[in-house]
């Protein structure tokens, strides 16, 4: 019986040691008595915690009087220029006169729950935009087809004639914030192709050169490695377009705006992102200026309709992010390089396999999750319809999750915690 128990007891400790779950025991003052490692990394303690006091470890996020006996609760750990999201429960254990406390990371859950309401607020948006632009364009058509026969009238005189521009004017306003509207939200549904990424790049710089001279900026392109990507190259030239002019809004005369690529390196893929066999090309576009503004945080920034620009409307990074999602990557603010801004882009390259469907052609028509094609160059599993499915949201089918092919390519199958990104610099 004595053995059936001392087995149960050192059962019951591995169970507590390997748990994903951090437990504490305090005693009555909030002096810690016991941990297990769970509870060390959710608390970001790289020293021994056994002694030091609960509300000193916690940053004040728990703390124990006399009289409680039992409490629930969340607090926040900094992570540099992220943060880890704690929930507690915290109980009384009279016998040992002393306390209990359950710790649980849940910054994954709150992040992917922020990503589906992004995810299906741009859904929205975008068939709004739809509308907008179909309701909107027919009547305008016909607005500007008076306008212009007015305009040719010899019976105006002169004010009437600077009244009349002043009202196309505002039209061709209307027009302006309906198309940049429509083409922020244009989902990806072309087929995927190669791109090579330094003439992608080269283009995206040339297309803002006379912007970024005009208001004195130097935009400068740094060369990288030959690197082909699989992707969409309409809807890759727009998020890089949303990030280079995300920079140029934010940036003054004086600054540089520098735009690039690199690979990164083997080794530290394997560390970082264990299982994934792919590679994988970072696209940065770092700038001088003056960074984050202090109420914005490096996720934030990426929601829709979070800007801190009069004139903006907070729809590009979040298109950004939304466009480099649908291709298996990752996008995140980076400090890798010091005194800068770096937004940086992480993608599989082109060494991905085709789907497993490819090989069972009756099997891929049935397949409503993947857009398989056939031809030269067919689909690929990341190239997902619409919204409906998305990495960082875990919403993948039972297929692809299973598929090995994907699990070995899909980049952003792997970043589950904001920092995995950063390691990667």
């Amino acid at each position: 019986m004595n053995r059936e128990v001392s087995s149960e007891n050192e059962l019951l400790c591995r169970s507590v040691r390997k748990s994903g779950s951090g437990f504490i025991v305090t005693d009555k003052s909030g002096r810690i008595l016991l941990s297990n490692p769970s509870a060390q990394r959710i608390l970001n303690c790289d020293f021994a915690i056994k002694g030091l006091n609960i509300s000193e470890v916690t940053n004040n996020g728990i703390s124990v009087s006399p009289s409680l006996r039992e409490r629930e609760g969340r607090f926040i750990v900094p992570l540099g220029s992220h943060e880890r999201i704690i929930e507690y429960s915290l109980e009384f254990l009279p016998q040992d006169d002393a306390y209990f406390i359950l710790l649980r990371d849940v910054t994954r859950t709150e992040d992917l729950e922020k990503r589906r309401l992004d995810l299906q607020q741009l859904s929205t948006m975008e068939k709004m935009a739809r509308k907008l632009s179909h309701e909107i364009r027919d009547p305008l058509a016909v607005i500007f087809a008076g306008l212009q026969l007015l305009e040719t009238s010899s019976s105006l005189n002169r004010g009437d004639v600077e009244n009349l521009r002043f009202v196309l004017e505002a039209a061709r306003s209307v027009v302006a914030v309906v198309n940049r509207f429509s083409e922020v939200l244009m989902p990806v549904e072309d087929a995927p192709s190669r791109i090579n990424v330094a003439k992608l790049l080269a283009e995206c710089a040339g297309h803002f050169d006379a912007s970024a001279s005009s208001k004195g900026i130097q935009l400068r392109r740094v060369a990288g490695p030959e690197t082909w990507i699989l992707g969409h190259e309409a809807a890759i030239t727009r998020a890089m377009s949303h990030i280079v002019l995300n920079a140029l809004e934010a940036c003054k005369s004086g600054d540089t705006i520098t735009i690039g690529h690199r690979t990164i390196d083997r080794s530290k893929i394997s560390s970082v992102l264990p299982g994934y066999s792919g590679s994988v090309v970072g696209i940065f576009v770092q700038d001088t200026g003056p960074g984050l503004s202090a109420d914005l945080t490096v996720t934030s920034v990426f929601r829709p309709f979070v800007t801190t620009k009069k004139k903006a409307m907070g729809l590009g990074l979040a298109a950004a992010r939304d466009i480099v999602e649908c291709h298996g990557g990752v996008i995140s603010f980076s400090s890798w390089i010091p005194g800068a801004t770096v937004l940086e882009i992480l993608l599989p390259t082109a060494d991905r396999p085709h789907c497993r469907h490819i090989s069972n052609p009756h099997h891929a028509r049935d397949c409503h999750t993947c857009e398989v094609r056939y031809g030269e160059d067919p689909q690929f599993c990341w190239a997902i319809k619409g919204r409906e499915y998305r990495t960082r949201t875990g919403s993948w089918c039972p297929e692809c999750l299973e598929c090995e092919y994907f699990k070995s390519h899909n980049l952003g199958l792997y970043f589950d915690q904001k920092s995995d990104s950063e390691r990667l610099r």
